[in-house]
């Protein structure tokens, strides 16, 4: 079947997609669960004699990683759902856009918190794809904590 648009057109639009992605993207920080480091076992645990038979001997080691995002706050903290095949509106106090990398490291594993502006937010839901021609991005909507 016959194109409207050629390969080098659909080429150069995709590029322009991912350029207005690129000019709008700033850093947001993605925290999951933290990881538990074992320090040293204790093998010779005994119980009594004045001392815990089994001392703390891990920690926890924070867990996140730095990617790029286009944040959207909402203006009315929510919208009502006009029609939800044409349109995808933000439910929650913000949206991010993010790229495919993005989007793996959220849904990888727990994602306790995702914080940029100063605020933390919590991921509402699952995500969106927004796609156009051959590029896709990802949207995630947001609860802010309190």
């Amino acid at each position: 079947m016959a194109s409207l648009i050629s390969d080098s057109e659909k080429a150069n639009l995709v590029g322009i997609f991912t350029d207005v992605f690129d000019t709008f993207k700033r850093e947001v920080v993605v925290h999951k669960d933290p990881i538990k480091v074992i320090d040293q076992i204790n093998l010779t645990a005994i119980f009594g004699y004045d001392e815990f038979s089994n001392e703390t001997n891990y920690s926890y080691e924070t867990n996140n990683k730095t990617i790029y995002a286009v944040v959207r706050y909402s203006e009315n903290h929510s919208f009502a759902d006009i029609d939800k095949n044409t349109i995808n509106l933000i439910k929650g106090d913000a949206s991010i856009k993010v790229d495919k990398a993005g989007r793996d490291y959220i849904n990888n594993g727990k994602t306790e918190k995702i914080v940029f502006d100063g605020k933390t937010f919590n991921v509402d839901g699952q995500e969106m794809i927004q796609r156009f021609l051959d590029s896709e991005f990802y949207i995630f909507n947001l609860k802010l904590t309190s």
